[in-house]
């Protein structure tokens, strides 16, 4: 995951916290590459990949409104 920008995702997360919905797509994308990328380096099946992502992202939409905008983005994420 070292080519994911965090900073920007968490700028992103946060204007979704505040329902700007200009930037859901590209927040959306990146959160899914980071999401397929930790899976795979884990060795996740291809076949699990797509099915994990998804209720991962929707995990993560779901407990949005738990995420503390003062704390980094990653480690939030990583726990979900």
């Amino acid at each position: 995951m070292a080519d994911i920008n965090w900073n920007h995702l968490q700028i992103l997360f946060i204007r979704y916290m505040r329902n700007d919905q200009a930037i859901v797509r590209e927040l959306y994308l990146g959160l899914q590459r980071t999401v397929e990328s930790f899976l795979r380096g884990r060795r996740v099946s291809a076949e699990d990949i797509a099915e994990l992502t998804q209720d991962v992202m929707l995990k993560i939409h779901l407990n949005r409104e738990q995420y503390n905008p003062d704390l980094q983005l990653k480690p939030w994420i990583l726990t979900i």
